[in-house]
């Protein structure tokens, strides 16, 4: 299996015991890792009230950790952390911290955690987390279904995309924005695995063997057939038999029946 650069545009092959597979084509917008610069705000006051007075400021709060460095309490203009959202498309991003009013202090950063109210998914607050460019981190990167696949196209599959997300370990400056994984060539019974896509520089921390996408045989539902109905004609000839019965016991003879009494 073949091992490419962060950034090649080229397939990578992954043989999963179906044939030869194209497990992926890496790419990064500008050909280099996604970088953002946010401006944020020290603020010395912590707690539920202050958070809600920060939201009704349309800002968001937030915090900074890790690096060996203490937890510090900050707030976000709400309007250009969701403008850095949009520019990045939920891609994986490299964020400097500008702090406001503080000189020229910033903290390289990723983005850990974004917390959303569960019902009207408003903003509620933000983790970032310091990085070391020179020391490796575990990050998950979006993986993202390129292409039709040959058995949906051509035999009636069905796609399966099992995975969205893959954890990976490398340098800062290695990170993959994205993953592009090109199931053009997948026929019916064929998987891709975490262990077919395979980059330069970048250890895949997710199980090699859990399954990213599958092209699976369309499931067909048998309906169990209802009794047959009995032909009109025979329908009639009952209607018939049964008109002809002699009448109940005690009934007056046909004539009377029919033409009353002479």
């Amino acid at each position: 299996m073949r091992c490419l650069r962060p950034g090649a545009l080229s397939p990578t092959f992954g043989n999963s015991g179906h044939g030869l597979i194209r497990a992926g084509a890496w790419k990064r917008k500008g050909w280099r890792m996604l970088e953002e610069r946010l401006e944020v705000e020290l603020r010395e006051e912590t707690g539920k009230g202050v958070a809600k007075q920060l939201r009704r400021e349309g800002k968001i709060p937030a915090i900074v950790y890790g690096a060996g460095e203490e937890t510090v309490p900050l707030s976000i203009d709400l309007r250009r952390f969701v403008a850095m959202l949009q520019r990045t498309g939920g891609e994986t991003a490299l964020i400097d911290l500008a702090v406001v009013g503080q000189g020229r202090k910033e903290w390289k950063t990723i983005l850990r955690e974004v917390q959303r109210d569960p019902r009207s998914g408003r903003l509620l607050h933000i983790d970032f987390q310091r990085i070391s460019m020179t020391k490796e981190i575990t990050v998950g990167v979006a993986l993202r279904i390129m292409g039709e696949a040959f058995g949906v196209k051509t035999q009636g599959g069905l796609l399966d995309h099992h995975l969205r997300e893959v954890e990976v370990r490398c340098l800062p400056s290695d990170i993959p924005s994205h993953f592009d994984v090109d199931v053009s060539e997948l026929k019916i019974g064929d998987t891709i695995h975490v262990s077919d896509l395979q980059i330069e520089g970048v250890e895949f921390v997710t199980d090699p063997m859990t399954a990213v996408a599958s092209v699976l045989v369309p499931t067909v539902h048998v309906v169990a057939p209802t009794p047959a109905e009995a032909p009109p004609e025979e329908v009639a000839e009952e209607v018939g038999e049964e008109a002809e019965a002699p009448p109940p016991e005690g009934a007056p003879p046909e004539e009377e029946r029919e033409g009353g009494q002479g």
